[in-house]
């Protein structure tokens, strides 16, 4: 079992890209304490439509907060 992901429930900067959109899908949820808050690296393997774009889009939006953290932005865009 898994539990799904409520946009309402994760970032500021996620509620932002996600816009529009309610909940994470299954596959996402699975992987969205490792896509998302860790930088461990990640193989995705599922079918066309499962959501491995959005999958994508959580780690890149993760690297791009840790840069901009990283060099000290007083831009705070949530974690």
């Amino acid at each position: 079992p898994f539990k799904s992901i409520l946009i309402e429930e994760t970032s500021y900067l996620l509620q932002k890209v996600f816009k529009g959109i309610t909940k994470l899908n299954e596959i996402q949820s699975i992987v969205y304490n490792k896509a998302y808050q860790s930088d461990e690296n990640l193989l995705i393997c599922a079918p066309t439509g499962a959501g491995k774009t959005n999958i994508a889009l959580l780690t890149i939006i993760r690297e791009i907060y840790k840069n901009l953290n990283s060099n000290e932005n007083n831009l705070d865009l949530g974690t």
